[in-house]
C-alpha cells in the first residue's frame, strides 16, 4: 500500500472517530441520553441505518443531527470510496506484474 493511502486512511479514520466521540458527547449533553445510548444513536445515524427508537427532542438536537448526517455520510462514503480505490489499484498492478513476466 502507498504511503498516500496509509495517510489518508488514518484521516479518515481519525475523522470518523471524532464524529463518533463528539455525536456521544453531544447526544449525551444536549439530549440527556446515557453515553452508551448517546453512542449508538450517533452510530445509528453516522451508518444511516436508522431504527427510528431515537428522534432529537430539542431544536438544537434536531439542527445538529442534519448536518451531522449530511458531514458523516459524505466522510464514510469517501472513507468507502477510498477503500475500493486502494483495491482496484491493487488489482491493476498484480494484473501488470502478470502480463510484464508473459
Amino acid at each position: 500500500m502507498e504511503k498516500q493511502h496509509k495517510i489518508e486512511i488514518r484521516v479518515l479514520i481519525g475523522i470518523i472517530v471524532i464524529l463518533l466521540l463528539g455525536g456521544t458527547f453531544f447526544f449525551h449533553k444536549i439530549e440527556n441520553l446515557s453515553l452508551i445510548d448517546s453512542f449508538y444513536t450517533s452510530t445509528m445515524t453516522l451508518t444511516t441505518v436508522g431504527y427510528g427508537d431515537f428522534v432529537p427532542k430539542t431544536n438544537i438536537g434536531k439542527i445538529f443531527t442534519s448536518f451531522y448526517v449530511l458531514f458523516g455520510v459524505g466522510t464514510l462514503l469517501e472513507s468507502l470510496s477510498l477503500l475500493a480505490k486502494i483495491r482496484i489499484d491493487k488489482q491493476i498492478g498484480i494484473i501488470k506484474k502478470r502480463k510484464n513476466k508473459k
